[in-house]
């Protein structure tokens, strides 16, 4: 009796053995290869980000200054194209109007994980100087 009892103590942890070795087996045959990432990017750099983004000409002949940071975040599709504007940071309406009308005028790389672009969210940070 005592015999079976480490016999069976044995084949168990074989079969445990065999049972983890497959099911990692299959969890690294199903694994992607090393994947290469691009982030999005912006065509024409920072010089057509200062170029979208002006101080809004409703404010600027006003004796009050406002000046500060507005975020904006949106989807970037796989083929470079916008939509999906959200402010969420805001200086106010005239702002937010530059804000979707700047990035509206951006031109994207798209992100792409090993070649294949890919839709991704995008955050966008804007600091406005009068």
């Amino acid at each position: 009796m005592k015999i079976n009892f480490i016999i069976g103590i044995k084949m168990n942890k074989y079969i445990i053995n065999i049972i983890c070795f497959g099911f990692c087996s299959l969890l690294f045959a199903n694994a992607p290869s090393i994947q290469e990432n691009e982030y999005p990017s912006i065509i024409g750099g920072s010089g057509s980000v200062k170029e979208a983004f002006q101080y809004p000409k409703l404010l600027m002949n006003q004796h009050s200054y406002i000046s500060g940071k507005s975020i904006a975040e949106f989807l970037i599709k796989n083929d470079g194209t916008v939509s999906d504007v959200k402010i969420i940071k805001s200086l106010g309406p005239a702002f937010d109007e530059v804000m979707v009308k700047g990035i509206n005028q951006l031109k994207f790389i798209p992100a792409s994980v090993n070649g294949q672009p890919i839709s991704v969210r995008y955050k966008l940070p804007i600091i406005f100087k009068k």
